[in-house]
């Protein structure tokens, strides 16, 4: 009993996420796949020097 009250009541959770995210409209729907790609490229951007520093240390370690 317990367990399907819970499950009810994120049920509904779920459908008002729903709901809200329907009347956001197009500018919303635009904008997301955006902020996507400008999160993946700053990490990217954020973990390119790391690689980069990495690259380098094992090049130079095979010289040695």
């Amino acid at each position: 009993m317990l367990i399907a009250s819970i499950q009810k009541e994120e049920l509904s959770h779920l459908q008002k996420a729903e709901d809200s995210q329907k009347r956001r409209g197009v500018r919303r729907a635009l904008l997301l796949p955006v902020v996507g790609a400008l999160t993946d490229l700053m990490i990217w951007l954020s973990t390119w020097g790391d690689s980069s520093w990495m690259r380098a240390e094992m090049a130079r370690a095979g010289k040695e």
